[in-house]
């Protein structure tokens, strides 16, 4: 009982944290690209570390079992891999798969990544070059540069939330409840417009609905790596590279693209790898449950 109380302590923190000023700024007319956004998403990456700090604190459960260890023993290493290179190359499928489908919007020169360079005062003679070292950056360094922020994240969904979930209802059902969370938790800034704008039909409600099923997907990869190393750290990597490349595929596509459909990982056809994956690390999160007993402590 105790167990479901800190469980719901922390979701309400971790939303009231996060909605109501984002309830606030939204009624304000703010909207996602404005100055203020960017430091209100900042501001919410480090708000489900805080929540569980400050349930840890109130409850005098302790900050034991925080997954700080790095998890490497036992061939845990491979799993920082999987972290590393899983959403790049999910990314990847998924915009390749895109573009068969959809071949005249394809623009293999970058038009649009180069728009942004040149109004960003990158001389033209210049620009080929900053593309390719953004690029690697956001391939090799991306997974790692942006960890600082998602484990503001990861450690309030995979290191708190998640092995509570999990003791009371298995692993299964703990990926299922923590990835639902998850995506409502995000609410406020899918109807600022995060990830898939305004203005389309079903706004904001269909968005919502749309980042709960991305985080469904993506919180069972997280969820997986989290179970088989019992370390935060392999989530906070595979968010980093997903924030570092999910927008790539954008800068080499032409004309409208809806984000419901791609080529970002957001949409259903950009997303299919993504999609592939979670179900298979969803079903081997429950068969290598059953067959020794670990519920993934972290």
């Amino acid at each position: 009982m105790l167990e479901k109380k800190r469980i719901w302590l922390f979701i309400a923190l971790a939303f009231g944290l996060t909605w109501i000023p984002g309830l606030i700024l939204t009624l304000a007319g703010m909207r996602y690209g404005d100055a203020l956004s960017g430091f209100y998403l900042m501001a919410c990456m480090l708000i489900p570390a805080l929540a569980s700090i400050l349930v840890r604190a109130f409850t005098k459960e302790g900050f034991r079992k925080m997954g700080w260890a790095p998890g490497f023993q036992n061939g845990g290493w491979k799993w920082y891999l999987a972290a590393f290179f899983g959403p790049t190359l999910c990314m990847l499928l998924g915009a390749v798969a895109y573009f068969l489908i959809f071949p005249a919007r394809f623009d293999p020169s970058g038009a649009a990544m180069k728009a942004v360079l040149s109004q960003a005062g990158i001389p033209e003679a210049q620009i080929p070059l900053v593309m390719g070292v953004q690029l690697i950056q956001g391939l090799l360094i991306g997974p790692i540069i942006n960890v600082p922020f998602t484990l503001g994240e990861e450690l309030g969904w995979r290191s708190y939330l998640l092995p509570k979930l999990t003791g009371l209802y298995g692993q299964r059902k703990a990926i299922l409840l923590s990835g639902l969370v998850w995506g409502l938790w995000h609410a406020p800034m899918i109807a600022m417009g995060h990830n898939y704008g305004t203005g389309y039909w079903g706004w904001p409600i269909l968005g919502i609905l749309a980042m709960v099923v991305f985080c469904l997907a993506m919180g069972s990869f997280e969820a997986f790596l989290t179970f088989r190393t019992g370390s935060v750290w392999p989530a906070a990597m595979a968010h980093s590279s997903l924030n570092a490349i999910t927008a790539t595929p954008v800068y080499f596509a032409l004309g409208a693209n809806s984000p419901f459909v791609g080529p970002m990982m957001t949409g259903l056809i950009g997303g299919w790898a993504l999609l592939a994956l979670a179900i298979l690390c969803y079903l081997r999160s429950g068969k290598e449950a059953r067959a020794d007993g670990h519920e993934g402590d972290v």
